[in-house]
């Protein structure tokens, strides 16, 4: 009799042992990765800083911004302003407008995300200028080369007033010119499209320039 109740506690200590050797490792909750998000940064951007966001809401009164004949001309004596945040708009094709990449070379602290955010809205027309065809050095590809000027127009949404108007305009580039670091030089023949240079920081020292309003 006593040898049975000792092998019945020793049973009963070896059951205790093998559960907690390996409950934990076959009954405990499964641990969850744990999920990291990273803002994308742009390559491209002076400022370096994570790509501005939008709400959709923005996107569906785009055509409403894009239409200059909705807001009103300035008094003759304004001078030019800015009303932070802003909305920047390609009315390149004025039956598709869309927003424009401009936006991402301000702070984006200075970037609507939102209709209700919107100060300033930046339209942004597009013009290219044919500057010539160029030859590649090192294997005689030719390129017909492009530059872009900007027809911009500002606008201060709240009041529904145009604020500013101006052009940029790309100098043009020599009979030698580099693009990303491959040499170019005129030549003839029927090449592909090349933008070479656009006013992007022209426009942009403009813009910071300009006094901020409330």
């Amino acid at each position: 009799m006593r040898k049975r109740a000792v092998s019945a506690v020793l049973l009963v200590f070896i059951v205790i042992v093998m559960w907690e050797i390996f409950s934990p490792k076959f009954f405990s909750d499964p641990v969850q990765p744990v999920k990291q998000t990273v803002e994308p940064v742009f390559e491209d951007s002076p400022t370096k800083e994570p790509r501005p966001t939008h709400n959709w809401e923005v996107e569906k009164h785009l055509n409403e911004y894009a239409n200059i004949s909705n807001f009103k001309n300035p008094p003759s004596n304004l001078a030019p302003y800015l009303k932070l945040k802003i909305l920047t708009v390609d009315i390149t094709n004025l039956s598709h407008p869309k927003l424009h990449p401009f936006r991402h070379y301000f702070n984006p602290e200075w970037v609507a995300r939102n209709p209700i955010e919107i100060g300033t809205i930046i339209l942004i027309k597009t013009d290219e200028n044919f500057i010539g065809n160029y030859k590649r050095e090192r294997d005689g590809t030719i390129f017909a080369i492009y530059t872009q000027n900007w027809e911009m127009t500002m606008i201060d949404k709240s009041k529904g007033m145009i604020v500013a108007k101006k052009t940029f305009q790309c100098p043009k580039p020599t009979s030698k010119i580099e693009v990303s670091n491959i040499a170019l030089n005129l030549a003839m023949g029927i090449p592909p499209k090349l933008i070479y240079n656009d006013p992007r920081q022209e426009a942009l020292n403009y813009i910071k320039k300009l006094p901020l309003i409330n």
